[in-house]
């Protein structure tokens, strides 16, 4: 399919599988569609990079940069009519099939214009060039990660620069034990649900309402099997505390691996695992059994590729979904 055409509506969803990531070292979700040239790649490593949810413009602050591991990747596409916007619908396409929510996007004027341009850290020329009047910007998350896409054009070149950036939750590391044996990934905090409910509690009932799924920290799971260890007992209450600060929420607890090992038997660990949560939050908690569900996917959803150890760990979690 030529990539002079514009990405509208059903051909976005047709080119979406050509921006998922492939299983290679990258950390970016997404990777270059065919027919597109990096022509800068960097990371992943420890940085910061801001990510606006708001229009910039002269006077204003600059939004704080957010620190975690950040990289980034710039793809050309050399000889097209797409508008920046239609650039940017492959990818867009691609993470929320993954799960991303979008939280702000904007056009040229609309963002800012000059100001909030140079309050991104781009890159520069000749990689990556910018027309001050024809660019869209777009900001996604999903738990810890955000994901900058920002498209331009340049005469008949159109350029994308990719940005991911996980944070890193203070103060706790940004992994807890758990999952086979390595780590669960720690959700960046986000404001309290409301008075009354314990600050981790808070936590998650908040970031349920929001995205409708919430990484639950601090489980941690015997190596290989479903035993829940002691030391889980705090992230155990939280998500009960959670559960008695709104009687009407009903929940699917969710399982998931890495991609090491066979899918049947991963796909029974994270099931198994999820149901050890289940019954204790209704043996030592009270939860009613019908506000609870527990379900495995294995490593059927994983949040990025499994080619590190890194990115293994990110895959390895539990999470919570609005029912």
């Amino acid at each position: 399919m030529s990539l002079r055409l514009r990405l509208r509506g059903s051909a976005a969803a047709l080119l979406m599988p050509a921006f998922l990531a492939p299983p290679a070292a990258l950390a970016l979700p997404v990777s270059a569609p065919e027919g597109a040239v990096v022509t800068w790649s960097d990371g992943p490593r420890e940085g910061a990079f801001p990510v606006p949810e708001a229009p910039v413009a002269a006077g204003d602050t600059p939004p704080a940069p957010l620190e975690g591991q950040v990289e980034t990747e710039v793809w050309r596409f050399d000889d097209t009519e797409a508008e920046p916007a239609a650039l940017l619908e492959g990818p867009r396409a691609a993470l929320a099939g993954m799960g991303y929510t979008e939280r702000y996007e904007c056009s040229a004027l609309a963002c800012g214009g000059f100001d909030f341009r140079f309050a991104l850290p781009l890159v520069g020329a000749p990689e990556m060039e910018v027309d001050l009047g024809l660019y869209h910007y777009v900001a996604l998350e999903m738990g810890p990660e955000r994901v900058v896409l920002f498209a331009s054009r340049a005469g008949s070149a159109g350029y994308v620069q990719v940005t991911s950036v996980l944070t890193t939750p203070p103060p706790a590391p940004a992994t807890t034990p758990g999952g086979e044996g390595e780590g669960t990934p720690v959700p960046a905090p986000v404001a309290a649900a409301g008075p009354g409910a314990p600050p981790v509690a808070a936590t998650l009932l908040a970031e349920l309402r929001r995205d409708g799924r919430a990484l639950l920290p601090g489980i941690d799971f015997a190596t290989g099997n479903s035993g829940v260890l002691p030391g889980s007992a705090p992230a155990i209450a939280a998500l009960a505390g959670m559960l008695e600060a709104d009687p009407d929420l009903q929940v699917v607890i969710v399982g998931h691996t890495d991609a090491t090992g066979g899918l049947e038997a991963n796909l029974a660990l994270s099931r198994s695992r999820a149901e050890a949560i289940r019954t204790l939050l209704l043996r030592d908690h009270g939860i009613a059994a019908g506000r609870v569900e527990a379900r495995g996917v294995g490593p059927l959803s994983p949040l990025t590729n499994n080619a590190t150890d890194a990115a293994r760990a990110r895959n390895r979690r539990v999470e919570i979904v609005l029912q």
